[in-house]
């Protein structure tokens, strides 16, 4: 059994009482029910936190795993086309090898992509859209993740 002190030398208390289960039942819940609206789960998560007084590393590393399951409940659900997707993205690096190369075989087309090819760049290009305001926003990446400010929150929400 390990105990954590605080800064003074107490004890901290061990484990987690039943408050903060509550806290992270009810996180995961708003988490589970604004992921897949088009609304911002991760800002809706931000301001329970803010307004519960949840911020800061606890409430960020909270809305991480939160996150993460939402990640592996959409794999768990779209499994089959996960596995078409990374297999049609070897498939077409190789395409696009032949084609720079001038090499015998599939060569990649703009005008020829059959449905999964057509998605996976998509969705490759939606990504890099995205670059752009992460290079703007990096600055003050620690401020806005660990501890944001509710106006902060709120002027994201109109912009998304």
């Amino acid at each position: 059994m390990i105990l954590i002190c605080d800064p003074a030398g107490r004890p901290a208390k061990e484990g987690f009482g039943l408050k903060e289960i509550i806290n992270a039942v009810i996180q995961g819940v708003i988490q589970g029910l604004s992921e897949f609206l088009p609304v911002s789960s991760s800002g809706h998560l931000a301001l329970f936190q803010h307004f519960t007084g949840n911020s800061g590393e606890a409430g960020f590393l909270l809305s991480v795993v939160l996150h993460l399951g939402t990640l592996a409940a959409v794999f768990a659900a779209f499994w089959k086309t996960v596995i078409t997707l990374v297999k049609e993205f070897f498939i077409m690096c190789a395409d696009i090898f032949r084609t720079v190369f001038k090499m015998e075989g599939n060569k990649f087309s703009w005008k020829k992509m059959n449905g999964p090819r057509r998605m996976l760049v998509m969705v490759i290009i939606s990504t890099a859209m995205i670059v752009p305001f992460y290079i703007a926003v990096k600055p003050f990446e620690e401020k806005f993740l660990v501890n944001p400010d509710p106006i902060v929150i709120g002027v994201c929400f109109l912009i998304t």
